[in-house]
């Protein structure tokens, strides 16, 4: 072999891995990068352990102490996450957007996490803010606290929510209409007065000491009474009286004689004697009392209906 040759090889070898310390070194070759065994962010890869959130009228954020988001059962702290919140003020399905940052060791990408905002309930005070609650369908039901008052030209509508709970000592009296497509819950120690128009298309249930003055009333909904109803002239329909419930139907005594027919078992009737006429009164058929009615309660001597006589129906009401 030419000697030449040979010294030119044993010198190439030599100086080779020189070579490629210094490209190395010097920037003018670059490694591949390396592989990115981050794993790409899912829904169930995230849990949230708070409480569902009710609506506040405010932008409703999760407390992101209760967000968990783990990788084969560890732990991933939320500092490596970034959380954007859409749709998260009104009741229904709010969204959270949940982005892995750069420097996230185990997730990569973004994922959208998805929860609930319910109903709330709410009070009011005054007619205006009782109409404004009314008319927001993210309150489960509106609950008055005071004694309020409709005109004439006042109305006051209850949809399918909020309904409406008229609270303890709390007072409505009605001169204007009033219209229920839902529910009203007269509750203990609460009234309602009408003096103007009610339309009942839904329920109202009146508690064992609540008190319904019906007035003028219309409608094909419901009254489950546990406490006491007051109608002109003829029992409203709808009307059922449950366990201590009592319904009276308000009678004028404009007439010397007064007959009472088609009565029935627990049905009471409510008679005012505003003339203060001496007047008899006849129970199918019979005598059921004669002469000038003070208050009191009286049992029909054939039916067990019970009569409530009252010398003054403003007075009563009042």
């Amino acid at each position: 072999m030419n000697k030449k040759f040979v010294f030119i090889l044993i010198l190439f070898l030599l100086v080779m891995p020189f070579s490629i310390i210094f490209v190395a070194c010097g920037g003018e070759s670059v490694d591949p990068a390396p592989t990115d065994n981050r794993v790409q962010l899912e829904r169930n890869r995230i849990q949230y352990s708070g409480n569902t959130p009710r609506y506040t009228g405010e932008a409703i954020t999760l407390d992101e102490s209760k967000i968990t988001i783990q990788l084969n059962g560890t732990k991933v702290a939320n500092s490596f996450f970034t959380f954007e919140y859409s749709n998260n003020i009104n009741v229904g399905t709010a969204i959270l957007n949940i982005t892995c940052k750069d420097n996230n060791p185990k997730f990569k990408g973004s994922c959208e996490f998805t929860f609930n905002i319910v109903r709330s309930q709410t009070t009011a005070s005054t007619l205006q803010e009782l109409q404004d609650k009314l008319a927001n369908p993210n309150y489960s039901n509106v609950k008055l606290d005071s004694v309020i008052t409709l005109e004439e030209s006042d109305s006051l509508t209850i949809s399918e929510y909020p309904t409406l709970k008229v609270a303890e000592y709390a007072r409505i009296t009605n001169n204007g209409t009033i219209t229920n497509n839902s529910t009203i819950n007269i509750l203990n120690l609460s009234r309602i007065t009408n003096n103007g128009t009610i339309v009942n298309n839904g329920t109202m249930i009146v508690a064992s000491s609540g008190i319904f003055y019906t007035g003028l009333y219309s409608g094909t909904g419901d009254v489950s009474n546990y406490g006491t109803v007051y109608s002109d002239g003829t029992r409203i329909s709808g009307l059922t009286n449950k366990e201590g419930g009592h319904d009276y139907v308000r009678k004028d005594l404009a007439d010397a004689t007064v007959t009472l027919e088609n009565m029935v078992d627990g049905k009471v009737e409510y008679i005012s004697n505003t003339g203060h006429f001496e007047t008899t009164v006849y129970v199918d058929g019979e005598t059921f009392l004669a002469g000038r009615y003070n208050f009191g309660n009286y049992t029909a001597p054939t039916t067990h209906a019970i009569l409530r006589l009252e010398a003054d129906y403003d007075d009563f009401k009042s």
